[in-house]
């Protein structure tokens, strides 16, 4: 007859449970570590498509004020203009100008206002993650509502009390 052997190889339920709780631990508090890093690798790829949609206007302003062509970009679209030679151009206007690539699920438009010969250029706009304001500030929302695009939400509907008119 073959006889039982009382092998105890292998781990308890409770050391197995031990080690789970030990692994949790250390998962948490690495995620704790890591999360700000992207959070803020996020924020500034957000704060340089903003850059890259102000060095955008500025390329159309310059066709706009050149006449519309040059070598590499041709711009023809409609923009609008403001009484104090102003400027309102949307996302999607920078984008058919061909000076920035698609930016897919991006609203907002740029605001350029001119003081003497010198143009300033704000932004608004926001991708669904992040938003930037007027004056400059990066904020992260957890839902991006149409609400906080202000009153700037398009050029035609005017921004801030200044009203566009549409130039073809």
């Amino acid at each position: 007859m073959k006889q039982l052997t009382n092998n105890k190889k292998g781990f308890t339920l409770i050391e197995l449970l031990a080690v789970i709780v030990v692994l949790a631990i250390v998962m948490v508090m690495a995620a704790t570590t890591i999360i700000p890093y992207l959070e803020k690798a996020h924020t500034s790829a957000f704060d340089t498509e903003v850059e890259t949609v102000k060095s955008s206007a500025a390329d159309i302003v310059s066709l706009i004020i050149t006449g519309g062509n040059n070598e590499k970009y041709k711009y023809d679209g409609p923009y609008y203009v403001s009484s104090d030679g102003g400027y309102c151009l949307t996302i999607d206007d920078l984008v058919e100008s061909g000076t920035i690539k698609n930016l897919e699920g991006y609203t907002g438009v740029v605001i350029v206002t001119k003081n003497n010969y010198r143009h300033t250029y704000k932004v608004v706009m926001s991708n669904g993650d992040y938003f930037v304001d007027e004056i400059g500030a990066v904020t992260k929302a957890t839902k991006v509502t149409d609400s906080m695009l202000l009153s700037c939400t398009s050029c035609s509907a005017g921004c801030n009390g200044v009203t566009y008119t549409k130039v073809n």
